[in-house]
């Protein structure tokens, strides 16, 4: 709901309990979690303070999937601020933790995420081989959001290198996508509408009934 402030409050206090109980795995994840709040709230500072503190617990606790998570958070935060080697780094040393466990939708997001930096960083024909990468992994386990994204991402890519062919073909798959999205929510919608008609429909029946025994 982005109220940060009542956010941080939930996770200061169930971080006081996850310390009483030395239940490290909920401190770290807390760490991660709150961290993510300071990050969208632009304190990058504490953000990269708490993820680091999340990282030192998981590799104590020899917790490979949260050492991941807390490399990549580490990784995205020095993206945003700009600090590319470090952020190339952390996000290459997830991506290798995230490999070796064979997650396939945390391994969508760190070629995602290494898209992003590489299209930051002007180094477009690398950025979208990271970019194709999350879309097989998308496409392997029907994502079609990230896909989406991603599309555009490369067109962006395709049109800093004046490769206009390609970055039209990109913005076809990007609009075909796009209706996809948009027809699937349209057919939700309709079937929400119809469960409810049908709900109400069959409640008034049997409360016509209902009047018809009482008389």
């Amino acid at each position: 709901l982005r109220q940060s402030k009542r956010a941080l409050e939930f996770y200061e206090k169930a971080l006081s309990l996850y310390e009483k109980e030395n239940d490290l795995e909920g401190i770290a994840r807390i760490y991660n979690e709150s961290g993510v709040v300071y990050r969208d709230d632009g304190d990058y500072k504490t953000a990269n303070e708490r993820f680091r503190k999340s990282l030192d617990l998981q590799i104590q606790r020899k917790d490979s999937t949260g050492i991941g998570y807390a490399l990549e958070f580490i990784g995205y935060n020095q993206l945003l601020i700009k600090d590319y080697e470090e952020s190339e780094q952390y996000l290459k040393q997830a991506l290798a933790v995230r490999e070796k466990i064979g997650d396939d939708f945390a391994l969508m997001i760190k070629y995602t995420a290494l898209g992003e930096l590489y299209l930051e960083t002007k180094q477009h024909e690398l950025s979208n081989t990271y970019f194709e990468q999350s879309n097989a992994v998308a496409r392997s386990i029907k994502f079609v959001d990230i896909q989406q994204y991603n599309y555009q991402q490369i067109m962006a890519n395709y049109e800093a290198l004046n490769n206009f062919e390609e970055a039209y073909k990109s913005l076809k798959l990007f609009n075909t996508l796009h209706d996809s999205i948009y027809k699937a929510q349209k057919l939700k919608d309709v079937e929400e509408i119809t469960t409810k008609y049908e709900t109400e429909k069959k409640e008034a029946q049997i409360e016509n009934q209902q009047l018809l025994i009482v008389q």
